[in-house]
């Protein structure tokens, strides 16, 4: 893999280019809630703010591993197309398991979020509201992290191609993942506090709370990220990873019991607390099992 040789001036001028120019999009994109459209476009533009900061830092692009291989990678494909529906898929049964009543094959929760019956709008497409989650699990468990893989492509080149291989090399390898795990959630914290990304506002301890929640999550995907990109030695492996990860992220909330929505600190999504149980039990694991590198 590429970028093993510390280079301190290069690190600093992608953490500050990164964050300077993603963080000033996820503002705006705030300013501009009301307005869906131009919200998703910036937030989606802002995805590509990593990849824009290693190249301005002066990254080095080759030896990513940019040429698809399938031969010898197919276990590694697989294992990032499916351990983010498993992780998602168990969490989610985790938490309904502990809090039943939350579970509801009800459209309430999306029509809350998007101001409209979605019951209604899909039956005038002449399809109920069941159909519509088996159709929504399906496309998560097969083309949607392939779709999604393009986008995150954008953030991966900076996070795991870049920034990660550069803290390992200066902290050794575990302190290298909870460090990076921690500045890729860090990345997200204006949407967190403006926009309520992720858990809302209604939280106890808003902002607060739902930063460090969803830090502790970032430090735990991270090691399964990364862990899939060394393995592959390809970046594309951590982008489909990635994401299928954001393909499965609203499934768990098609069924969930509007009452709840205030409790999303705590799941059915795997950046909860309990739900994201599963996919912290994967990093755990692969954390302890990895050999110390300096």
């Amino acid at each position: 893999m590429v970028n093993t040789v510390f280079e301190k001036k290069k690190l600093v001028k992608y953490l500050i280019w990164t964050f300077a120019v993603s963080w000033g999009m996820q503002i705006a994109a705030c300013l501009f809630a009301d307005n869906l459209l131009l919200y998703q476009a910036l937030l989606l533009l802002a995805m590509f703010t990593p990849m824009l900061g290693a190249w301005l830092s002066g990254a080095a692009f080759k030896g990513m591993g940019w040429k698809p291989h399938f031969k010898g990678k197919v276990k590694w494909i697989l294992l990032a197309w499916l351990i983010p529906l498993v992780s998602a898929l168990a969490g989610a049964a985790l938490y309904f398991l502990i809090f039943p009543n939350a579970l509801t094959v009800s459209s309430d929760y999306l029509s809350m979020q998007s101001g409209q019956d979605i019951a209604k709008l899909l039956q005038q497409q002449g399809v109920d509201y069941q159909t519509y989650i088996v159709s929504q699990v399906i496309a998560a468990a097969t083309y949607a992290p392939i779709m999604n893989m393009l986008a995150a492509l954008g953030e991966e080149t900076g996070w795991r191609g870049f920034m990660y291989p550069q803290l390992k090399s200066a902290l050794g390898r575990k302190k290298g993942l909870v460090l990076g795990g921690i500045l890729w959630g860090a990345w997200h914290f204006p949407i967190i506090i403006f926009a309520g990304y992720e858990y809302g506002k209604n939280y106890v301890g808003f902002p607060v709370v739902g930063m460090l929640v969803f830090c502790f999550i970032t430090v735990m995907m991270g090691i399964v990220f990364d862990w899939l990109y060394e393995k592959a030695e390809s970046i594309w492996i951590p982008s489909l990873v990635h994401g299928a990860v954001n393909a499965c992220s609203g499934l768990a909330l098609l069924v969930l019991n509007v009452r709840y929505a205030d409790q999303l600190i705590l799941g059915p999504v795997s950046n909860g607390l309990i739900s994201g149980l599963p996919i912290t039990v994967i990093a755990v694991t692969i954390l302890i099992k990895s050999k110390e590198r300096t």
